[in-house]
């Protein structure tokens, strides 16, 4: 049953239909209903009382239809015997006594009660339309607040999309620039390394270099452990044995003072610049004597 059905299910209608005899089933059909909800919706729609009175002239139509029609003789019978035929008595037409058929009524004040009803219904429909109006309405309103909503959101993610790509270059660049560092650092690391080897040579070269042995000839020389004569300037030669006497230089000759005297500017000159030195002689006397000077 749809809504329209309801809705054109009308006492007028219904009258017609049972005037013209038909059945129940058949107004029912009209109305696109079964008999049940047929009577159901009646029921609904017109009151108990006015529902009944239209059905009850609708069943006297469903009576006059479904009512046997009389029939004179008997049945048929068969025979004892089992193989004869069976036997058909005449039948002799009868007359049947037709009633007038009862003329429906209709009330005017049944006519005004479906007026009423419908009008009843229609302001209700209405009511219920300009309810529902009202809430589109609101649902529009708030539909277009939350719109200028949805523009600020859409605005403001628009910078934040904004700044997040000046971030993610900022990012990108300083990644670059990170991995520049870390080359270069490693480059570095590397020089580092390299260099710190180097140094070690040369700082083994150096305490190589200041680290000396002196060989105090007899013959009045002086020289390294290659025999390569030990030279340096006359200033720094320049330096009296006198200030370095000890009772072990009475024992030595002319050439050996003058040895002395060249090994003691020596030395001062090694101190000087933080030479080590060892000192290997020929002379016992000359060792005697150096051994028992202050320089040491």
């Amino acid at each position: 049953m749809t809504q329209l059905a309801t809705i054109n299910l009308n006492i007028k209608t219904i009258i017609e239909k049972t005037k013209k005899g038909l059945t129940l089933e058949s107004i029912a059909e009209h109305f696109h209903m079964d008999p049940q909800e047929f009577e159901i919706t009646m029921k609904k729609k017109f009151g108990e009382k006015k529902a009944n009175e239209l059905l009850d002239n609708i069943h006297k139509n469903n009576k006059k239809r479904n009512s046997p029609r009389k029939k004179n003789g008997k049945n048929p019978k068969k025979s004892s015997d089992q193989n004869s035929d069976w036997v058909i008595p005449e039948v002799k037409p009868s007359i049947i006594e037709e009633k007038p058929e009862e003329t429906p009524k209709f009330f005017i004040s049944e006519l005004l009660d479906l007026i009423h009803s419908t009008e009843s219904e229609i302001g209700i429909l209405t009511s219920d339309i300009f309810a529902n109006e009202r809430k589109r309405k609101s649902c529009l309103s708030r539909r277009n607040s939350r719109k200028k909503d949805i523009e600020q959101i859409i605005e403001e993610l628009y910078v934040i999309k904004e700044a997040l790509k000046t971030k993610r270059e900022r990012y990108n660049s300083l990644i670059a620039l990170s991995d520049q560092d870390s080359k270069e650092a490693s480059d570095f690391y590397q020089i580092i390394k390299e260099k710190s080897q180097e140094l070690d040579k040369v700082n083994e070269r150096l305490s190589a270099l200041k680290k000396i042995t002196i060989l105090v000839l007899k013959n009045g020389q002086i020289q390294d452990e290659n025999g390569n004569e030990i030279v340096y300037s006359k200033e720094e030669k320049d330096i009296s044995y006198q200030m370095f006497y000890n009772e072990k230089m009475e024992n030595l000759t002319l050439k050996e003072a003058r040895q002395f005297q060249e090994l003691i500017s020596l030395i001062k000159v090694l101190k000087e610049n933080g030479i080590s030195y060892e000192i290997l002689f020929d002379s016992s006397a000359l060792e005697a004597a150096f051994a028992n000077t202050d320089i040491l």
